[in-house]
Parts: structure tokens; C-alpha cells; sequence
């Protein structure tokens, strides 16, 4: 099975962690760059994963070459949860921008929001599939042994009125 994990260059760890926490992620780890400052943390959402690291950690003029648009620019993480309306709850508790939503869409229920560095994360909340409906199981006649046949056949000519 595959799994994605995606890597957000964040400006602030500390901010940034308490606001996927806000919004219900557990943090998996956090880990500090060569000069001991907190600079890299994991955290889960129901099994998607969302790694942040604070870049400007990194003074290789390469790598800070490659990292040097602006954050958040055009980066969209889609995430399916159970329950898009309490997410919402919790974003408005701690004054994420939303973008769009709670919102029923054809693809289920979404909810769209800002992170503290502009990155647009997206609540999905598929739609619950009808359970598919049974049709009533047609019954067998009962097969009759030769004694209850011969009981059957006796007790409707009892019942058959008598001719004289």
C-alpha cells in the first residue's frame, strides 16, 4: 500500500505546530537542526502525514535557492476525514483564515482553509455510500416426506364435502 506524506517549509515551527495540533493533529516527532534549535516536527492525521521544518535553518545557498519561493505558493494538501464540520470547530477556535466551507460539493463535504504560512489545506469528507439494499429472498415450497404428504392428502379429504 502507498502512502504520501507532504513537507511544508514553515517560518515559524512553533506556531505552525500549534496550529495542526489546534486543528487535531498528534505531533509523531520533533527534532532539532545542527545548532540544537527545534527546526523539524511529524504529525498525523488518521494516517496522513504532514512533516514541517523550518528551512531558514539551512545555509547552503542551493538549498535555500531551491526553497525560496514563497510559502505557501500553490501548495494545496487534501486531506479525507470523518468529519469535516468538527475540524471547522476547531479552525474557527483558533482563528485559521477559511476559504471556503463547510460546503457540500458533488465529491462530498469540504472545508478549505489557510495554514499560518498561506498553504491551503482541504478537508474532504467523502460521501457515505448507501448500504446496497437486499432483495427478500424467494422461499422454497417445502418438500413434504411421503408420511406428511399422505397426513396432507387425508386431512383435505376430510375437509372436501361428501357426495351422496
Amino acid at each position: 500500500m502507498a502512502s504520501l506524506s507532504a513537507f511544508l517549509n514553515v517560518s515559524d515551527l512553533k506556531q505552525s505546530l500549534a496550529f495542526y495540533q489546534a486543528l487535531g493533529f498528534a505531533p509523531t516527532y520533533v527534532s532539532q537542526n545542527r545548532a540544537g534549535v527545534d527546526a523539524y516536527a511529524g504529525l498525523d492525521y488518521d494516517g496522513a502525514e504532514v512533516e514541517l521544518g523550518w528551512i531558514g535553518s539551512n545555509s547552503d545557498p542551493e538549498y535555500r535557492a531551491w526553497v525560496g519561493t514563497p510559502l505557501g505558493a500553490g501548495v494545496v494538501l487534501y486531506l479525507n476525514v470523518r468529519d469535516v464540520d468538527k475540524v471547522a470547530a476547531k479552525a474557527k477556535t483558533v482563528g485559521a483564515t477559511i476559504e471556503y466551507g463547510p460546503e457540500d460539493r458533488s465529491y462530498g463535504r469540504v472545508l478549505g482553509l489557510n495554514d499560518p504560512d498561506g498553504y491551503v489545506v482541504t478537508f474532504i469528507q467523502e460521501p457515505r455510500k448507501a448500504a446496497p439494499r437486499r432483495k427478500a429472498a424467494k422461499k422454497a415450497p417445502a418438500k413434504k416426506g411421503k408420511k406428511a404428504a399422505k397426513k396432507g392428502a387425508k386431512k383435505a379429504a376430510r375437509k372436501a364435502p361428501r357426495r351422496r
